[in-house]
């Protein structure tokens, strides 16, 4: 009977692994700032392009804080390697596959594998 249970518990915990480890972290959003330097480019989520066309980068800096602190995870600082890095074009709707845990900061820096332009 507890060999039974054990083995149970073994396939129950082996499957929540392998599903967890299946899932693909992406997020979507307009690039809305690029620091070249530093191979990290702004993305928000959950806007337009016009409310933050005409905006510094300290301001757009502002909304992803602002939108972060009511909705989960609005804004992201991206790190691209530079090959991709150079293909980023300012104000373009992309998709981006994350690798890696989120660094804390506001807004989060995380790490891109993968980022493919989406058509608005």
């Amino acid at each position: 009977m507890k060999k039974h249970i054990k083995l149970s518990l073994i396939c129950l915990i082996s499957i929540i692994i392998l599903t967890s480890c299946s899932q693909e972290d992406t997020i979507t959003g307009y690039v809305s700032s690029t620091i070249t330097d530093q191979n990290y480019f702004l993305l928000i989520q959950n806007i337009t392009q016009d409310e933050i066309r005409d905006k510094t980068f300290e301001e757009k800096v502002v909304i992803a804080i602002e939108e972060l602190e009511n909705e989960d995870s609005n804004g992201y600082f991206i790190y691209v390697p530079q090959e991709f890095h150079d293909k980023v074009i300012l104000g373009e709707k992309v998709k981006v596959w994350l690798t890696g845990p989120a660094q804390e900061s506001l807004p989060p820096k995380v790490s891109a594998e993968k980022i493919q332009t989406i058509s608005n």
